[in-house]
C-alpha cells in the first residue's frame, strides 16, 4: 500500500504549543495556530489514517506537542533517527537540509535574536531595580600560607557591568552571559528564569516563513535519507527505534516523584562530611587548602612532594593515580565527590521539580554510540551507585502514595550476548544452567569454590574488560580506579590468558570482529545496526587500538540495548490497556539494562507476572535472557521480589 507522506513541524513557547506546520508538497507548507481547534481536528483526521506516514525531525519533541493539541498520528518516522542510524556527522535539520537538499535556513536563535535581546535587557533592568543581599566573604589562602578574605561582587554590580559592556558592544549575547553567571540562582528563585525570544515576539510573516520552512525541509529530506537507510539495510532498526517512541514520551511526561525534605537532609549530611574532610586535609597539609581550587591543590601537593611540578593536572582521572597511595589525595577526591552530590543533586533536583513534585528527564534516542537511551536535564542514568554515600541520593526518588517501584533488570545481559554471538560452549553452558560467569571467573582468580560477594565484584572488570580487548596494564588501571590494589600487572595478564583459555570461542569471535572492522570499515550487531570504524585505518597505533575496542564493544552493548528496546515495544500496548482501565502500572525510568515501573500496591504481583515474561521472551536467543525483579518504596531500598510473578 502506498503511503501519503506529510511532514510535520511544531513550535512552542516554553512547553506550551504555539503552532503546527505541515507540508505534503516540496516547496510549500502551511501553518495552523495551536488554538485553531477546527483545523487541528482536520489535520488529526489526516494523520490518524493508516495510509498516512507522518514525518518529523525529532519525534521526542514533536510528538508530545501534537498529543497536547489532540493529534495522534497512526504512523510516524523521524529523519533525525535516520541520520543517527546512518552515523551522519550532523543530525540537525538545518545542516542536513543544506547538505542533502541544498536548502539554506536561518537558525531559530538568529530569527528571535532581537526579541531575546529586548527581553534580556528588560530582565536585567528588573534585577538592577531589586535589592539583593550582599554576598558572603570567602576565606582564601595566599601562596605564602597567610589568610585573606575575598569579597565577591554583588549581583547588581555584575549586571551593571554587563549592561555597560552591551552598550559598548551591542552584539554580545546578554542571555548567554547571564546564564554563565555563577550566582544567578538566587535571582532566578525570586524572579524566575530569563525568557528567550519566541516566534510570537517577531513579525508574523517572518515567523510563518521560518516555521513552515522546517516542515518543508523535513519533507524534502525524508526521501534522500530513506534511500540511504534502504541502501544500508537499516529498515528494521528504524522501525524498532520508532517503536519505542510512545513509551519514551510517556516516561518523560510521567516523571518520577522527588522527596525534597530527604534531599535537604542529605545535603546537611554531605556538608558535615565536607567540613570534616577539610579539617583532615588542613591537618595533613599544615594549612588550609581549598579542595575545589586546582591551583591550591596543585601547590599543596607539590609542597608535600606528591607532585613533581606545579603544572601537573589536578583533574579527577589524574588524581586517581595517587588516590590509593596518598591519604591527602584520597581526601581531596572525597571532598570533590561530596561537592558533586550537593551541586548536581541535593541543590539542583528540587529546582528541577515540576508543580507535581516530579522531575521530568529528557530522553534522547539519538545521542549514544551504543544505541542506548540518554537522559538529561536531569541525567537520571548517572545517579551514583559505586559510592556508598552517593547512592543515598536514590532515597529521594520515591514512589507516589499507594504505589511501589518495580525494577526489571536484564541479568548479566552483556555477558549473555557475548555467549550468544560467540557461541562459546563454556559460556553457553553457564547460562543454560542458570550460572553466573562472574562467580566462575572469581573461582579461578582466587582459587576458591565459594567466592565472596567482594571477590565476585572483582571478577566483573575482568570479564567485561577482557571481552573488550583490555590489556594487562589496562585491567590493572581499571582495578585501581575501583579501589582494588591487591593485584599486579603480571596477575592481570594471567587473568586475561586464563579467560581466553577457558573460553576460546569468545577469543576467536573478538578476532573475527576486529578483522571485519578492518575489512569492511564497519561492524554490525546481530539486529542489523551498523557502526562505522574509520579509526582502524589510522597510522597511529593507539587510535587503531581504540577503534578495534569500540568495534568489539558495539555488537555487545548495542545488542543489549536493542533487546531492551524490543521489550519496550512489546510492553507498550500492555501499558496502554492498563492506562485506559485507570490502573497505575507505568514505566518511569530506563537506566542501562533496567526498566523501572511505578505500580499501584494491589497490582504489583499481577504486573510482575505479565511484564517479566514479556521482557524475558520477546527476543529469542539460544540461551535464556533472565530478568531480575526488585520492589520498594524508593529507588534506594529496592529488594528482590520473592513472590510468584
Amino acid at each position: 500500500m502506498s503511503m501519503y507522506n506529510i511532514a510535520i513541524d511544531t513550535e512552542t513557547e516554553a512547553t506550551t504549543p504555539w503552532s503546527i506546520q505541515w507540508a505534503d508538497t516540496p516547496g510549500a507548507a502551511r501553518m495552523i495556530m495551536a488554538d485553531d481547534e477546527e483545523r487541528l481536528m482536520e489535520l488529526h483526521k489526516i494523520l490518524s489514517s493508516p495510509s498516512t506516514l507522518t514525518i518529523v525531525h525529532n519525534a521526542l519533541f514533536d510528538l508530545p506537542v501534537m498529543w497536547k493539541v489532540g493529534i495522534r498520528p497512526a504512523n510516524i518516522t523521524d529523519t533525525m533517527v535516520m541520520a543517527y542510524l546512518l552515523s551522519l556527522d550532523s543530525r540537525g535539520l538545518k545542516n542536513l537540509a543544506y547538505r542533502y537538499c541544498n536548502m539554506e535556513m536561518e537558525s531559530y536563535k538568529e530569527v528571535v535574536k532581537e526579541a531575546s535581546k529586548e527581553k534580556a535587557i528588560m530582565y536585567l533592568h528588573r534585577v538592577m531595580d531589586h535589592s539583593w543581599e550582599e554576598p558572603v566573604g570567602a576565606v582564601e589562602v595566599k601562596p605564602d600560607g597567610t589568610y585573606h578574605i575575598r569579597w565577591p561582587q554583588n549581583i547588581t554590580t555584575k549586571v551593571k557591568k554587563l549592561l555597560k559592556k552591551h552598550e559598548l558592544a551591542p552584539d554580545i549575547d546578554l542571555r548567554e552571559k547571564w546564564n554563565k553567571m555563577e550566582d544567578k540562582g538566587d535571582v532566578e528563585d525570586e524572579m524566575g528564569k530569563m525568557e528567550p525570544g519566541y516566534l510570537s515576539d517577531i513579525d508574523s510573516d517572518r515567523a510563518t516563513e521560518y516555521a513552515c520552512r522546517d516542515a518543508d525541509a523535513t519533507l524534502q529530506l525524508y526521501p534522500v535519507l530513506w534511500g540511504l537507510i534502504r541502501e544500508a539495510r537499516l529498515e528494521e532498526p528504524l522501525r524498532r527505534d520508532m517503536g519505542i517512541v510512545p513509551m519514551v514520551v510517556n516516561m518523560m511526561e510521567t516523571g518520577v516523584c522527588i522527596d525534597i525534605p530527604e534531599l535537604h537532609r542529605l545535603e546537611e549530611y554531605y556538608e558535615k562530611q565536607r567540613r570534616e574532610i577539610e579539617r583532615d586535609i588542613e591537618t595533613i597539609a599544615g594549612c588550609y587548602v581549598n579542595p575545589e581550587s586546582p591551583k591550591g591543590v596543585s601547590e599543596c601537593l607539590f609542597r608535600l612532594g606528591i607532585f613533581q611540578n606545579l603544572c601537573q593536572s589536578t583533574a579527577a582521572d589524574e588524581l586517581d593515580k595517587y588516590r590509593y597511595t596518598s591519604r591527602i589525595v584520597d581526601l581531596i577526591q572525597q571532598h570533590r565527590e561530596y561537592t558533586v552530590f550537593i551541586t548536581r543533586y541535593t541543590r539542583k533536583l528540587p529546582k528541577q521539580c515540576g508543580p507535581d513534585s516530579r522531575v521530568h528527564t529528557r530522553y534522547s534516542t539519538t545521542r549514544t554510540e551504543t544505541r542506548r537511551l540518554a537522559s538529561s536535564d536531569p541525567n537520571l542514568q548517572n545517579i551514583p551507585v559505586r559510592n556508598t554515600d552517593g547512592k543515598l541520593i536514590r532515597k529521594a526518588f520515591v514512589a507516589s502514595p499507594g504505589t511501589k517501584f518495580v525494577a526489571f533488570d536484564y541479568s548479566q545481559i552483556e555477558m549473555v550476548l557475548a555467549a550468544e554471538v560467540s557461541q562459546d560452549p563454556g559460556l553457553l553452558g553457564i547460562y543454560n544452567n542458570n550460572g553466573d560467569v562472574h562467580i566462575e571467573t572469581a573461582k579461578a582468580m582466587f582459587n576458591t569454590s565459594t567466592p565472596t560477594p567482594a571477590q565476585r565484584s572483582y571478577a566483573k572488570p575482568v570479564n567485561f574488560g577482557i571481552l573488550y580487548g583490555i590489556s594487562g596494564w589496562g585491567l590493572l588501571d581499571s582495578f585501581h580506579h575501583a579501589g582494588v590494589t591487591c593485584f599486579t600487572a603480571n596477575q592481570c595478564e594471567g587473568f586475561i590468558h586464563a579467560f581466553y583459555n577457558k573460553y576460546p570461542a569468545a577469543y576467536r569471535w573478538v578476532k573475527e570482529v576486529e578483522a571485519e572492522a578492518k575489512r569492511n570499515g564497519c561492524v554490525r550487531n546481530m539486529f542489523g545496526d551498523i557502526k562505522y570504524t574509520p579509526e582502524v585505518y589510522s597510522t597511529h597505533e593507539k587510535i587503531v587500538s581504540a577503534g578495534l575496542r569500540q568495534a568489539v564493544n558495539f555488537p555487545i552493548q548495542s545488542g543489549a540495548a536493542v533487546i531492551l528496546k524490543y521489550a519496550m515495544i512489546a510492553l507498550t500496548p500492555v501499558c496502554e490497556k492498563w492506562d485506559k482501565r485507570g490502573i497505575i502500572a507505568c514505566p518511569i525510568l530506563q537506566v542501562h539494562d533496567e526498566l523501572i515501573f511505578e505500580v499501584e500496591d494491589g497490582m504489583v504481583e499481577e504486573a510482575i507476572g505479565i511484564i517479566r515474561p514479556i521482557m524475558a521472551t520477546t527476543t529469542k536467543l539460544s540461551i535464556p535472557t533472565p530478568v531480575d525483579v526488585e520492589v520498594g518504596r524508593n529507588w534506594y531500598e529496592l529488594e528482590e521480589w520473592k513472590g510468584e510473578g
